[in-house]
């Protein structure tokens, strides 16, 4: 009796440790297979953001190209002085421009130095216009002169730096 006992007790022991290694190598497979569903997700939040980048992608290039039309041509900016005659001469001002060197700077941009001449309302609407302008620029420079001569008339003088492509 005790050989047979013996017997079911080795045989028990297999058992628990076939048991062991199974519940082991489950245990280790289940795992893997949680970490796959993660990268699974991981990779179908990707595709999803790829989805909708490019459903967006039409919006954005229209939007960088509105951006683009805001610098003017370094090389040729004749849209850009056209608009400062223009605007100058809507308002009745005598209108001077001249190129000033370009200081240091990180971006491509055109200075200029505008000399003007009229009423002081019709220069202040100059200068709303020219905020408003559809072009990226900075007023580095402003300084306005009352003339002696006529009431009301005023010169000013602009140093502007204008981005460019």
């Amino acid at each position: 009796m005790k050989k047979s006992k013996l017997i079911l007790v080795l045989v028990l022991i297999v058992l628990i440790i076939i048991l062991i290694i199974t519940v082991l190598r489950f245990n280790k497979f289940f795992s893997e297979i949680e970490e796959i569903k993660i990268e699974a997700m991981t990779l179908q939040e990707r595709s999803d953001n790829i989805s909708e980048f490019r459903e967006k992608e039409g919006e954005i290039k229209e939007k960088m190209k509105k951006i683009q039309e805001r610098f003017i041509d370094l090389k040729t900016p004749i849209e850009f002085i056209g608009f400062l005659e223009e605007k100058a001469e809507e308002n009745n001002l005598l209108f001077q421009i001249s190129p000033q060197p370009a200081g240091s700077n990180d971006w491509p941009s055109l200075r200029l130095q505008i000399t003007l001449k009229g009423n002081f309302l019709e220069f202040t609407n100059f200068l709303q216009e020219l905020e408003r302008a559809p072009f990226f620029l900075e007023i580095l420079n402003l300084t306005v002169f009352e003339e002696k001569e006529l009431i009301q008339e005023i010169e000013a003088s602009l140093l502007i730096k204008v981005f460019g492509k």
